[in-house]
Formats: C-alpha cells, sequence, structure tokens
C-alpha cells in the first residue's frame, strides 16, 4: 500500500485502497469524477462497486424462463383447443338444469262422453346419481330427503341401491306428495340437488272393461332398446296390454322441458320453456 493511500485512510476511513478492491474476487473499479459526496469519500478515491454474472448465469435464467413460458402456452392451448369444447360443456350441464314435463295421457271416452280412463296427477323427486355418489355421506343432504319422501334413511338407501344398479337412467326417482311438491317447487334455492317432475297415474272407472282398455306398465331393458330414441324416459310407463298398447303412439304424446339457467348459488336467473304436447282422447 502507497503511503498516500495510507494518509487518505488516516484522513477519510471510509475510503477502500486500490489495491484491496483489486485483490477482491469478481468486482471492478470504476473512477468517478463528478461525485459530490466529499463528506464520506475523497474523490480521488471514489470507487463504484459492481457484481458481474457470469455468462452460464445469464443462459440458464433464460432458458428456465422460455421453458416457462412454452409450458403455459402449450397449457393454454391445451385447454382452450384441445379440451375447450369438453369444458364447455361441463360449464352449461352446470350453468343450465333441465325439467321433463311428461304429456298428459290421451284420456278414453264412451259414446256418452264419459269418461273411461283419466290422470291423476303424481309428483316424482328426481336425484341424479352422480349428486348422490357425491352427497350420500352428508347429513343435512340425506335429512332433506327424509324430509320430502317421508322414508327413513334405510329406506332410502335401500331404494337408491336399487336404482343405482339401473345404467338406463340417470335418474334416483321418489314418490313425493302435493304438500311436499308445493314446498319443492318454491323453494328450488334451498333443494337444489333436487329435480320436481310432475307425472300421472292411470284411473279407470270401470273394472268390467279392464281387458278391453288394458293397462300400464314400467318400461323393461328389452322394450327400454327400441325406445330410448324415441323421447321416452326410463320411468315413464307404456300400455302393456289392450287399447292402451294398440294406441301407445297417439295416446303418449311427445314430453316437453324447462331449461333453467342457474348461477353459481343454483339460484334461478331464467326460464326457457317448452311445453309438452299431446293429446288424444
Amino acid at each position: 500500500m502507497e503511503p498516500t493511500e495510507n494518509f487518505a485512510i488516516f484522513m477519510n476511513p471510509f475510503i477502500t485502497p486500490d489495491t484491496t478492491l483489486s485483490n477482491n474476487h469478481g468486482f471492478s473499479l470504476k473512477k468517478e469524477n463528478n461525485s459530490n459526496d466529499d463528506f464520506f469519500i475523497d474523490k480521488k478515491y471514489t470507487k463504484n462497486l459492481t457484481k458481474t454474472v457470469p455468462e452460464s448465469r445469464l443462459r440458464l435464467f433464460f432458458l428456465i424462463a422460455f421453458l416457462m413460458i412454452f409450458f403455459l402456452i402449450c397449457r393454454v392451448f391445451y385447454l382452450q383447443i384441445i379440451k375447450g369444447s369438453e369444458f364447455y360443456s361441463i360449464a352449461e350441464g352446470n350453468r343450465i338444469k333441465t325439467e321433463i314435463i311428461p304429456a298428459p295421457r290421451g284420456i278414453f271416452y264412451d259414446n256418452n262422453n264419459k269418461k273411461l280412463a283419466d290422470n291423476l296427477p303424481k309428483f316424482n323427486l328426481l336425484i341424479n346419481k352422480n349428486i348422490w355418489t357425491e352427497k350420500k355421506d352428508n347429513l343435512n343432504f340425506i335429512n332433506k330427503i327424509i324430509f320430502l319422501t317421508n322414508l327413513s334413511k334405510d329406506e332410502i338407501i335401500e331404494k337408491n341401491f336399487n336404482q343405482i344398479q339401473d345404467e338406463q337412467t340417470d335418474f334416483i326417482v321418489f314418490d313425493i306428495n302435493y304438500e311436499k311438491a308445493m314446498i319443492l317447487k318454491s323453494n328450488q334455492n334451498n333443494y337444489s340437488e333436487f329435480q320436481l317432475q310432475l307425472s300421472s297415474q292411470r284411473k279407470y272407472y270401470y273394472e268390467n272393461l279392464s281387458h278391453t282398455l288394458g293397462y300400464l306398465g314400467k318400461i323393461n331393458q328389452d322394450e327400454w332398446k327400441n325406445l330410448k330414441n324415441e323421447n321416452y324416459q326410463f320411468i315413464d310407463l307404456i300400455g302393456k296390454v289392450g287399447l292402451e298398447k294398440f294406441y301407445e303412439n297417439e295416446l303418449r304424446g311427445k314430453h316437453g322441458k324447462i331449461e333453467y339457467e342457474v348461477d353459481s348459488q343454483g339460484r334461478v336467473i331464467k326460464i326457457f320453456p317448452c311445453l309438452p304436447r299431446n293429446s288424444f282422447s
């Protein structure tokens, strides 16, 4: 160290000698002639300490940044282009709920315009099988079903077990009375897991005509193979014998539906009705 440097250190302890800086690995010296900080640092020995980054580290940094951006672009392409239509369908399925409105079955009259067979209203509680699988262990969900159906927990589980095995339909069906149907209809926001379906049950006024008029029955699996593409639901009743079977196509009409647009909380925003068409009498 030169004498002048020792003298400078003695006069100003904040000055770092040239020899000390030059021996420090990775640092370089730069003279500053325009510094105004005379209080701490002498103008003659004013230095800036700069750290040089190795070129290999810069290359590694830019490589990692490029890979991350490339991965994000690929991910966006996969979600928007490849899977876009699938995710759109899922979103629409969550946004739009559909309620099927069965067409009232045609009524039989005699020559004197007296009813021989008529329809009585019946209400069905529908639960999507996916919702049941997801929430079957939720006590609040089970209590709602108990309240609406007046069944015990064991009866509900047994009924669901029998219907869950049936691959022909996506719903589990319960019969409910008028009072509970109106509660469900007027409180859809609190019962967003369920759907209400208005159906009917057949009433025959003259037992002695039962062989002529016939009767209705549930669709079996063999019949379902031919009917599933003809606007039937697996829970529908069809004519099995007699006039009920002979005039099946005329009596059954065509089901309608109501589509609800709902928000993220299940609240109804908009209704798109499509009423059922019938009727033959």
